[in-house]
C-alpha cells in the first residue's frame, strides 16, 4: 500500500479536493493511504480558518483522507516558501511517505521541477540580490521582482509559469524536496477552471465556498462540496459553529496594537500601531499599513507575528511534532505503522504536548495559544482551551 502526502488547508473542503484525492486513487492505486497535512487554526494567506481544525479535519476525512495530520502555528500562516517547507519536511520526517501530491495551473511535473531548480541556481540568487539592493526596486512587490528577474534570465514565456498562485505553490514544494534531498515521488494534477469558480462539476474554489457561507446563501457553498462533506458543515451551521468570522477578532487585534510600543527600526511594527488608532476594523488598519511593495497576506501574517510576539519567521527551522486530527479505519493502520518509523513525536491528545521534549513544547505552546485566540471567534461561545480538550474524529 502507497502512502500519499497532500498538504493543504481544506478551507473548506470542495468537489475539487475530491477531485485531487480520487486522481491520487486513479494513478496509485485504491488503497493508497492519503495523509493530509493540514493547516490548524490560521492560513498561509494569514486569515483565520473559516471553520476550526477539527471541524475541518472530520470533513477532510469524510471527503477521502484516510488520516489528518495538523501543520500548526505559526508554519501555517508562513509565507508560501516556509509554509512549504515545514509541510514537505514533516512528510519526509514521517519516513512513511511515497508521494506528495498537488495542485498546480501547469499541470507538468518536469516544467514545475525546471523552475524549482532555477529559483535556487547561483546566476538567479546573484540577481536577486542584485535587485533587492536596486532603489527602482524598493517599492515592488517580491511575486513581481522573482517574475521580472526569471524573464529576464529564461524569457518571458518561460517565467510565465510563476504568475499563477497554484504553480508557485507547487514549485515552492519541489523547492524544498529538492532542498532535503527527499525521495517522496511529486505528483501535480493540473487545476482547470476560474479562481472563484462554482460550477459542481468542475470549476470549484474555496474562496467561492467561503464566499457563500460569510456572505451569501450557505446553501449555495454545501452545493460544491461532496455530500458527506456538506452533512458535516450543514450540521456545524445548525449548532452555530460555522462560519466563523475574522471580524469577530478586531476588537482583540485592534486594542493590542493601539496599546503596544513598535520596536525600534520595525517600520511595520509603526504602521500597525498608527493605522490601529485610526481604523474601526483590523480590514481598516490592514488597508492602511499596506505598501505596494507588501501584499495582503505579507501584511496579515506580519500581524499575527507581531500579536504572537514573532520576531523573525524566517528563523523558524521545521515543525518538530504532529497532531492527530482525525482518521478512518485506514488511516488508523497507517499511523500504527508511523509510529514504529517516524522522526517526530505523533499527539493523539493535545494535552500530550506537555509532556515534549523542547523545543517541540515550545512550539506546541504557541500553537495553543493561537487557538485559544481562535476561539473568541467560534460563532458559538467557546472556551480558551477547547483546542487541548478534543481528541482526533475517527471515522
Amino acid at each position: 500500500m502507497k502512502s500519499c502526502a497532500v498538504i493543504c488547508e481544506f478551507n473548506l473542503f470542495h468537489n475539487g479536493h475530491a477531485a485531487l484525492l480520487q486522481s491520487v486513487r486513479r494513478e496509485y492505486g485504491e488503497d493508497t493511504c492519503i495523509i493530509a497535512l493540514m493547516s490548524g487554526n490560521y492560513t498561509e494567506r494569514g486569515e483565520i480558518a473559516v471553520a476550526d481544525k477539527f471541524l475541518r479535519a472530520e470533513a477532510a476525512v469524510c471527503g477521502g483522507a484516510d488520516l489528518v495530520l495538523e501543520i500548526p502555528f505559526p508554519f501555517s500562516a508562513a509565507s508560501a516558501e516556509l509554509y512549504a517547507r515545514a509541510g514537505v519536511t514533516m512528510a519526509d520526517m514521517l519516513n512513511g511517505v511515497d508521494i506528495l501530491a498537488f495542485g498546480s495551473e501547469s499541470g507538468e511535473i518536469k516544467a514545475l521541477e525546471t523552475a524549482a531548480r532555477r529559483l535556487d541556481s547561483a546566476g538567479f540568487n546573484e540577481a536577486l540580490r542584485h535587485a533587492l539592493h536596486t532603489p527602482d526596486n524598493r517599492t515592488q512587490g517580491y511575486a513581481r521582482l522573482y517574475y521580472e528577474i526569471y524573464a529576464s534570465l529564461y524569457g518571458r514565456e518561460e517565467a510565465g509559469i510563476l504568475l499563477t498562485p497554484n504553480n508557485m505553490l507547487a514549485i515552492q514544494y519541489l523547492r524544498a524536496l529538492q532542498k532535503i534531498g527527499s525521495r517522496i515521488c511529486p505528483y501535480t494534477v493540473r487545476r482547470i477552471g476560474d479562481y472563484h469558480g462554482k460550477d459542481p462539476k468542475n470549476a470549484v474554489s474555496s474562496a467561492a465556498v467561503r464566499e457563500s457561507l460569510l456572505h451569501g446563501d450557505p446553501e449555495e457553498g454545501f452545493r460544491l462540496m461532496p455530500e458527506e462533506v456538506a452533512a458535516v458543515y450543514r450540521r456545524a451551521f445548525r449548532e452555530g459553529n460555522l462560519p466563523v468570522r475574522p471580524e469577530a477578532l478586531s476588537p482583540v487585534l485592534l486594542a493590542h496594537f493601539r496599546c503596544s510600543s513598535p520596536l525600534a527600526g520595525d517600520g511595520i511594527g509603526y504602521r500597525f500601531l498608527h493605522a490601529s488608532r485610526q481604523a474601526a476594523t483590523i480590514e481598516e488598519a490592514l488597508s492602511l499599513v499596506a505598501t505596494k511593495r507588501y501584499t495582503n497576506a505579507h501584511l496579515r501574517r506580519a500581524m499575527w507575528y507581531r500579536y504572537f510576539g514573532i520576531t523573525s519567521p524566517g528563523d523558524m527551522d521545521f515543525v518538530r511534532y504532529a497532531q492527530i486530527l482525525g482518521m478512518n479505519e485506514r488511516g488508523q493502520r497507517k499511523l500504527s505503522e508511523l509510529r514504529r518509523r517516524t522522526s517526530i513525536p505523533l499527539l493523539t491528545k493535545p494535552a500530550d504536548a506537555a509532556a515534549l521534549a523542547s523545543p517541540a513544547r515550545e512550539q506546541a505552546a504557541l500553537a495553543q495559544m493561537a487557538d485559544s485566540v481562535f476561539a473568541l471567534a467560534i460563532p458559538s461561545l467557546t472556551p480558551g482551551n477547547y483546542a487541548i480538550r478534543r481528541g482526533p474524529f475517527r471515522k
